[in-house]
């Protein structure tokens, strides 16, 4: 509604999206300006990368070859291939959470660092998520059918050996996480920090 789009255009006006490119977004678009980890204003700054770039770039530097997980048509059909409703849900939910910026961030380090992998999940879905639903939804949509996609991917690297997979934290712990798919399949998942 008319609220929402007044919200979404406040947040979203930090990162230079005017209300008429707004009013051609799809939810889900919207959506990727506001989760956990989303690309805050202070990251656009000269001379900062994100951490996927920063990634690639030491990789070029090194010589090493990339290979993705995923295309970027299966990551915008995630999204795209969501209902209406669906993506409205999650829009709504990431519009009503309170944290945001630096400080959702550095909790996501910290647990991270804690070795509380599956804590992350939780701070990355809000601790008051309501819907059954919406976390049906997200789980199965965003996490376990990627999850499965990028374990089938990876396994010819870990095959080669001398591999360094990049996913984000939130694709890691759960029953259908990648450490624990990865288990399944045989290998040998450890700590190493």
């Amino acid at each position: 509604g008319v609220h929402m789009f007044g919200q979404l255009a406040d947040r979203l006006s930090a990162y230079g999206v005017g209300e008429k490119q707004l009013d051609r977004f799809e939810p889900w678009a919207a959506l990727n300006f506001l989760g956990p980890l989303s690309p805050e204003p202070a990251r656009n700054e000269p001379g900062n990368v994100f951490l996927d770039h920063y990634l690639q770039l030491v990789a070029a530097e090194r010589g090493a070859r990339v290979f993705a997980l995923e295309t970027p048509k299966e990551q915008l059909d995630v999204f795209d291939g969501m209902s209406e409703r669906h993506q409205v849900d999650m829009l709504r939910h990431a519009l009503r959470r309170k944290s945001r910026g630096k400080h959702e961030f550095e909790r996501m380090v910290e647990l991270y660092l804690k070795s509380d992998v599956a804590a992350i999940l939780g701070e990355a879905m809000g601790r008051k998520v309501k819907s059954s639903e919406f976390v049906r939804v997200f789980n199965r949509r965003i996490l376990d059918s990627r999850n499965k996609t990028m374990v089938k991917r990876m396994a010819p690297r870990l095959t080669e050996g001398n591999a360094l997979i990049a996913v984000g934290a939130a694709h890691l712990p759960g029953r259908v996480g990648i450490l624990n798919l990865l288990a399944k399949e045989g290998y040998t998942v450890a700590r190493v920090y």
